[in-house]
């Protein structure tokens, strides 16, 4: 399985790497951004390692997780849009990738936790793991990107090098947070793909606010289906 944490490293003219990260986080994982550095040493490039050139169509499944769906932050609505987003895995024919809202037992002391003062998706907790039918159909094809924030500047990075990609379809958890902010952030980064939302497969923190997150993204030329 394959599970690439929020670290950007960037050929420098071909003859090295850099890496930016935040302080804090590059403490924290300091064992992963190890071994990613070590392997770029070794001549092991993101292109070997993670990246499929050749699919031309790509499932967002957005932080379907426990603690979203039926755990600290689970909602009804939640709930009832994980049998349609099992559907579409199922069914979909491209690349299928996860995101994973990731943090750690200081969630509390962050921005986010200071203006969100729940703890939630504390990694390898049980809020923190995927929801069980849909990890019951995740492959070791299907790349999960575990992100520190609302949006996955790695997951940006990784499909902007995808140079066959046509189109980025988004599904999951919440249609005003995390959703809302990927697909945007995805939008800036690939201004020529397609990129799309599917309605019934998200759910919003309440259900006003879900309309809100997809009146917007209509606005910011994003296909809701």
């Amino acid at each position: 399985m394959l599970v690439i944490s929020s670290v950007k490293i960037l050929e420098n003219d071909g003859k090295g790497f850099k890496k930016y990260i935040d302080k804090s986080y590059a403490k924290r994982h300091n064992l992963i951004i190890k071994s990613i550095i070590k392997s770029r040493r070794k001549g092991t490039t993101m292109d070997k390692l993670t990246i499929n050139k050749s699919a031309q169509k790509v499932l967002v499944v957005v932080d379907m997780q426990q603690d979203f769906i039926n755990g600290a932050l689970g909602t009804k609505e939640a709930e009832a849009i994980v049998d349609n987003v099992a559907e579409v895995i199922k069914t979909f024919d491209g690349e299928v990738i996860f995101t994973r809202d990731t943090h750690t037992d200081k969630y509390l002391e962050t921005q986010e936790g200071r203006n969100l003062p729940v703890l939630h998706c504390v990694k390898d907790s049980e809020g923190w793991q995927l929801d069980r039918k849909l990890a019951s159909l995740r492959t070791d094809a299907m790349k999960i990107f575990d992100k520190p924030s609302f949006g996955s500047v790695a997951l940006a990075e990784y499909l902007k090098e995808n140079t066959a990609l046509e189109s980025i379809t988004f599904v999951g958890l919440c249609t005003d947070i995390c959703v809302i902010s990927n697909a945007l952030l995805i939008k800036a980064f690939l201004p020529e793909a397609e990129i799309k939302v599917i309605e019934k497969c998200c759910a919003g923190v309440t259900p006003k606010s879900h309309q809100n997150a997809l009146e917007a993204m209509k606005m910011c030329q994003i296909k809701i289906v």
